[in-house]
């Protein structure tokens, strides 16, 4: 009885915890639960970039930002996706080209356990000239929900690696996230999140260290099974940036045999 009321319990926390559509947004965070075996979701973000110049206090905010940011996530396996992402950018001060396309990255997610995965991505350089990386990179990232009654804590930790073109060196840029949300009801999700960028460039007495740390907050509210909405507005090194998003997909209400809902 006891065993029967406990997985009870849990089973209402972790639907609660999983109200709105499972989305990599609107955090830095990307989820820890795969979508289910045939569903398909498409997330899209418009980032706004206020970019000051503290040295210069007559220089005017740089404008630059991300129009939109898409992913393309398709369920193959009950415990795996396939993802795809670009986006279209824009930068005022880019003496290439004021807009341009992101390079392609493919990639996937793997369900390690229930609320665990780990995700990867292949970067590739096809991107306009002045906005692409102009190398091919690797992303590597572990992401973990715990989930309490209507609040969650997300945590993500991953790493790109490739060769700066430019200066020749290898170069690692880590991210690290920690974000607390909450369900205040069926349909609507708040957050706040602190995290930290971190790049490292060349070896040993070559070693450059940049550090680059962030706060952001917001919300996601569901508009129907299928659509949903976000806002959210943050701060990386005192530079504020602002984020609206819209994600649709295809997909149906399922629940796996331990109890945690899909989405």
């Amino acid at each position: 009885m006891k065993k029967w009321l406990l997985s009870l319990f849990l089973f209402f926390c972790a639907a609660q915890i999983q109200a709105q559509i499972n989305t990599d947004r609107p955090s830095l965070s990307d989820n820890s639960y795969v979508l289910p075996l045939g569903a398909f979701q498409n997330e899209n973000g418009f980032q706004i970039n206020f970019i000051q110049n503290n040295t210069q206090p007559n220089n005017p905010t740089r404008y630059t930002g991300l129009l939109p940011f898409s992913s393309f996530r398709l369920g193959i396996h009950k415990k795996f996706e396939l993802r795809l992402a670009t986006a279209l950018l824009r930068d005022p001060q880019n003496s290439q080209a004021q807009y341009g396309i992101s390079d392609l990255e493919l990639g996937f997610k793997l369900q390690i356990k229930d609320n665990v995965a780990w995700i990867s991505h292949l970067g590739i350089p096809n991107g306009t000239e002045g906005h692409s990386l102009g190398t091919q990179y690797f992303t590597n990232k572990i992401s973990a929900t715990l989930p309490i009654e209507n609040t969650s804590i997300k945590t993500n930790m991953g790493v790109t690696l490739f060769n700066n073109p430019v200066t020749g060196k290898s170069q690692r840029n880590w991210l690290a996230t920690v974000a607390l949300g909450h369900n205040i009801n069926p349909n609507t999700y708040v957050f706040i999140e602190a995290f930290l960028k971190y790049q490292a460039s060349g070896l040993a007495a070559n070693l450059t260290i940049f550090k680059a740390p962030g706060v952001d907050f917001g919300f996601a509210h569901k508009l129907s099974p299928n659509t949903q909405i976000d806002f959210s507005y943050g701060y990386i090194k005192n530079q504020p940036f602002l984020n609206v998003g819209f994600s649709w997909g295809a997909f149906k209400r399922q629940f796996r045999t331990t109890g945690t809902p899909e989405f």
